[in-house]
């Protein structure tokens, strides 16, 4: 099958030894292992489609005839479901819900589906059922890869190089840069960065005010606020909570203290390259120095 969709075979064969969900880590792989890999193949599969040069939205058509998969958008009433892969680990149909009306986050979703596809449609589940609480995930697990994949699929490994240094501090700069080349929200620009990058980073996502969730770099050595808690005092995070009129929703901050959003480690100082999304969602991209 691999050979005849003309990728690799790694990803396709996963799972091929157990019928066991990813995240038991049968392979012992660290999820920057599983993202180095996981970013190849997904670029395999956009040059075998002829699909791989322009923004993914542009080029859902190619993948799906390409995979032979068929996509049917939909306006679902349950909004906490924003997409599903029904597959008999051969051919497959996608849905996406279309009453999520941010097109970015739709088009995340369809690449999530993908991942489901490629990676895991060889296990015994061939129904995924996919919420925010998946889309969010990068930390273990099968959503985990399936989200690793989707962001590959948006910033192919090629493209993000041409944008993002791992070796060069995260800034604003390198998110504007990945949104409007790839066509991407400001969240995926920031979760592939976080994702890519040498240096100790988090991207801290609030909702009204409050944490919702984290994601930290591997160079990261601490322990982030938990979740629930209100964006710290006198950040710029804080300012856009508080509805602050500012003629900018993006602002980079350098050198606020690093306690305001640890609770545990060894960092005294923290840029902060902050975005303000529809009033409602705050994203804090953090580098930590010692």
């Amino acid at each position: 099958m691999a050979e005849a969709l003309g990728i690799s075979s790694r990803a396709l064969q996963m799972n091929r030894d157990a019928v066991v969900p990813a995240s038991s880590n049968p392979s012992g792989e660290s999820m920057r292992e599983k993202d180095h890999w996981i970013g190849e193949e997904a670029e395999d599969l956009l040059r075998a489609a002829d699909a791989l040069y322009s923004p993914l939205r542009r080029e859902i058509g190619k993948l799906e005839r390409f995979l032979g998969l068929v996509t049917w958008n939909v306006e679902l009433e349950n909004q906490g479901l924003e997409g599903c892969l029904v597959t008999d680990g051969t051919v497959g149909g996608i849905v996406v819900n279309m009453a999520i009306r941010y097109v970015p986050r739709r088009t995340f979703t369809y690449a999530h589906e993908i991942g489901h596809y490629i990676l895991h449609r060889n296990l015994a589940e061939n129904y995924f059922r996919d919420g925010k609480k998946n889309l969010n995930n990068f930390e273990s697990g099968i959503e985990a890869e399936a989200n690793l994949f989707a962001a590959a699929l948006l910033i192919p490994p090629s493209v993000l190089s041409k944008h993002c240094r791992p070796d060069v501090a995260p800034r604003l700069a390198q998110v504007n840069s990945l949104m409007s080349s790839c066509e991407v929200s400001v969240l995926a620009a920031m979760c592939r960065i976080v994702r890519t990058t040498e240096y100790p980073c988090v991207l801290a996502v609030f909702k009204s005010g409050l944490l919702e969730w984290s994601l930290g770099s591997d160079a990261f050595e601490g322990k982030m606020l938990s979740k629930g808690t209100r964006v710290p005092l006198g950040s710029t995070a804080e300012l856009y909570s508080k509805g602050t009129e500012n003629r900018q929703n993006k602002y980079h901050n350098p050198g606020t203290p690093a306690e305001w959003w640890l609770t545990e480690g060894d960092y005294t100082t923290a840029d902060e390259s902050t975005v303000c999304f529809n009033r409602h969602y705050i994203y804090c991209l953090l580098t930590f120095w010692g």
